[in-house]
C-alpha cells in the first residue's frame, strides 16, 4: 500500500542515515538494550560521546550486572540522571542472566521495558519485524496522514500499516533519523524529506503536531557541606527518584552563622530547582550522615545536583 513511500524512505536512509552510532551495528541484542535504556530520557549524543562505551567495557554481559551490586551500577550511570532505569536495568538482569527473550510479549514484562523498547530490542537486537513507535516517529506519521486527535492505539495501528515489513530493521532506523534529522517539532524540512510526495499534512506540519506547554514546578532547596578531619557528611537518598544516591546535607533554610557559597539551577523531570549552598560547621540536629573520606566521593553514586554543588563548592572554597 505504501511501497513507494518505503522505498523512498530506504534509498535516504542508505545515503544519509546515522550509520556510524554504534548500535547501528550491533553484536548482541545486550547492546540495543543498554543503548534503548539509556536513550529513554537523554540525547544520543550524549549517550555517544560519554556514557555508552565506558558502561559496556564495565558491564560487558547481563551477567556481569547481575552480579554487581546496585550502587555499582549507579556509579557508572552516574551523569545519565533518570536512575530508575539504572536499577530497573539491575533488576532485569537479575531475572534474565543467561539472555533477553526475544518476543515482545516476555520483553514487555521486564523492569523498565515499555511497548517501544520492548519492539526496539525486538526489531533491532532480532531483527523481528516489528514496528516501533517513539515521540520522533509519532510526529512523522501524524503528519504524513494528517492525523488530528488520535489516541496511542490509532499511531500504532498506522506504525504497523507503514511498516516494511522485508526490511524491518532499516525501515524502523530510517523513521528515527527523519524524526530526528528532517521531520523536527519545529521547522520541519519538508522539502527534503524523502516522504513528502506522499505526506498528507506537509502543507501545515505544524498542524498535526502542536508544541505543548510544558510545567514546571519551582523548588528552592538549600544544601549544607560540612568537612571534618578530611571527611564530608553525606546522606543516602531513600526516596524514590533518588534512591541510592548521595548527596549533601540538606537545610531547612539559609544557615544564620554561614554565608552562601553559590546558587546553581538545576532541572529534573517537572521541576526546577534553584539550590543554594553553605558551608556548614555543625550539622542540624536531626541529620544522620554517614561521614566520607574526600578521596572517596569520586567513587559514589552521586546525583548529577550533588556533583553541580561539589564543583561549586570547589570553585569557591579554599579546598582544591
Amino acid at each position: 500500500m505504501h511501497q513507494d513511500a518505503q522505498t523512498s524512505l530506504l534509498l535516504w536512509y542508505q545515503a544519509n542515515g546515522r550509520h556510524h552510532l554504534p548500535w547501528r551495528h550491533p553484536l548482541h541484542p545486550y547492546e540495543i538494550l543498554i543503548s534503548e535504556m539509556m536513550l529513554q530520557q537523554t540525547q544520543v549524543n550524549t549517550v555517544l560521546e560519554r556514557f555508552y562505551y565506558p558502561f559496556l567495557e564495565r558491564f560487558p554481559t547481563l551477567e556481569s550486572i547481575a552480579r554487581a551490586e546496585e550502587s555499582e551500577i549507579l556509579l557508572a550511570w552516574r551523569g545519565l540522571g533518570y536512575y530508575s532505569r539504572a536499577r530497573n536495568l539491575h533488576a532485569l538482569a537479575k531475572t534474565c542472566q543467561q539472555g533477553l527473550p526475544r518476543s515482545v510479549s516476555e520483553l514487555e514484562g521486564l523492569p523498565g521495558i515499555g511497548a517501544y523498547t520492548a519492539r526496539a530490542i525486538a526489531c533491532f537486537g532480532f531483527r523481528e519485524s516489528v514496528a516501533i513507535l517513539d515521540g520522533n516517529i509519532k510526529r512523522i506519521l501524524s503528519r504524513f496522514f494528517a492525523l488530528l486527535g488520535v489516541g496511542e492505539r490509532e499511531l500504532w495501528r498506522r506504525a504497523e500499516e507503514f511498516l516494511n515489513p522485508l526490511a524491518a530493521f532499516d525501515h524502523n532506523q530510517a523513521l528515527l533519523d527523519v524524526g530526528a534529522l528532517l521531520c523536527k517539532p519545529k521547522n520541519p524540512l519538508c522539502q527534503e524529506c524523502p516522504l513528502s510526495p506522499w505526506c498528507k499534512g506537509k502543507e501545515d506540519p505544524l498542524r498535526y503536531t502542536p508544541s505543548k506547554t510544558r510545567r514546571y514546578e519551582e523548588l528552592e532547596l538549600f544544601y549544607g557541606i560540612c568537612i571534618q578531619e578530611g571527611r564530608v557528611a553525606m546522606v543516602q537518598s531513600q526516596e524514590r527518584l533518588y534512591k541510592g544516591l548521595w548527596g549533601f546535607v540538606p537545610l531547612l533554610g539559609a544557615p544564620l552563622d554561614s554565608s552562601s557559597l553559590g546558587m546553581i539551577k538545576h532541572g529534573y523531570t517537572k521541576y526546577k530547582i534553584t539550590a543554594h549552598l553553605y558551608e556548614i560547621r555543625s550539622l542540624p540536629g536531626d541529620s544522620k550522615p554517614s561521614w566520607i573520606p574526600l578521596g572517596e566521593l569520586e567513587h559514589l553514586p552521586l546525583s548529577i545536583l550533588a556533583h553541580k554543588l561539589w564543583s561549586c563548592f570547589l570553585e569557591r572554597s579554599s579546598l582544591k
